[in-house]
């Protein structure tokens, strides 16, 4: 369809590339965007509440990795909880999955950590990275006994920082299989060896949960010291060709990037928390999700009595990210 007519939108005009009807409902697409490994398109819903809304449409490749049941139970998932982004509906075009999902304003966590370290940006303290990622890990083992699929891309560039909320949403999960198919993978499928699990290179049939644990590990690490694990290796110092000459894991209290405060007995903790989901043996590392969220959640309670303990810390750090680092 030729762009023969144009539609407002924030105080910005888009042309109207295409007309997409999903289930009877309309969307104009306004603009083609490249970010992810799936193509996406911008689109207006004219139906949505009083005014319109905008709308993102994600063509999701079909394969054995998603059926209408499992998008189903994303859809139900994404209602309620800010993991994904909401799914209004999905349509089945043939060789590829049409889903629509809400638009959502943010910055993704690759940008924003690029930013702070142009110092455009406040590096995040050690208190705002545990309690963010404490609250996305919670989200992310619902999402897995909910709907038994496996994010498999967890990675800065993939999760956005949103400005209504500052939760973390997964914006691309194209690479993403249910635990009964991982065998259908194709070769390179999502694959960033800085954030995966070392199993993911030993071509394993089977990998479960546990992949996107470790990345949390490797993203935690990142942000309390602004460097990837095993000296910028990550994931990939677990596999066989650098396993045995990996570096040592560095604690990340002696590299930290962000503001502090803390005490250095509850930084031993956070240090083997750390170092126990980076282990290279997935057998190594917490033996189920409900055990590592029980760490999670007692390691917030630790940081938060600490912080209340000492305010001055953060009532400092709030005051220089308010006034005096550049924005």
């Amino acid at each position: 369809m030729a762009a023969t007519s144009t539609i407002k939108v924030r105080g910005k005009t888009y042309p109207i590339l295409d007309q997409i009807s999903v289930h009877g409902r309309k969307y104009s697409v306004l603009q083609k965007l490249n970010r992810g490994t799936s193509q996406k398109h911008l689109a207006w819903d004219h139906r949505a509440g009083r005014h319109g809304a905008l709308r993102l449409l994600y063509y999701l490749p079909k394969s054995n990795r998603f059926s209408q049941q499992t998008l189903k139970l994303l859809e139900r998932f994404s209602k309620h909880n800010s993991l994904l982004p909401h799914i209004y509906d999905f349509l089945d075009r043939k060789n590829e999955w049409l889903l629509v999902t809400n638009w959502l304003e943010g910055i993704t966590l690759r940008d924003y950590l690029q930013q702070a370290e142009q110092n455009q940006k406040p590096w995040p303290s050690t208190y705002q990275a545990f309690t963010l990622f404490c609250k996305f890990s919670h989200a992310l083992t619902k999402c897995h006994r909910k709907t038994m699929v496996v994010l498999w891309d967890l990675k800065p560039e993939n999760l956005l920082l949103t400005s209504s909320s500052n939760d973390l949403t997964m914006i691309d999960f194209g690479s993403s299989w249910t635990e009964e198919s991982p065998a259908d993978r194709a070769a390179g499928d999502g694959f960033n060896a800085a954030y995966a699990a070392p199993e993911r290179s030993a071509s394993e049939k089977f990998l479960d949960q546990r992949v996107d644990l470790y990345a949390v590990h490797v993203m935690l690490y990142e942000l309390f010291t602004g460097a990837l694990p095993f000296d910028n290796l990550g994931g990939k110092a677990g596999w066989p060709q650098y396993r045995e000459q990996a570096p040592a894991l560095i604690p990340a209290f002696q590299q930290l990037r962000g503001a502090d405060g803390f005490t250095r007995s509850l930084w031993k903790e956070l240090d083997s928390f750390l170092s126990k989901g980076l282990q290279f043996d997935s057998l190594n590392r917490h033996p189920s999700a409900s055990l590592w969220l029980e760490e999670w959640n007692r390691l917030l309670t630790m940081i938060k009595q600490q912080a209340q303990k000492r305010p001055w810390n953060h009532v400092a750090y709030q005051f220089m990210r308010r006034w005096l680092l550049p924005k």
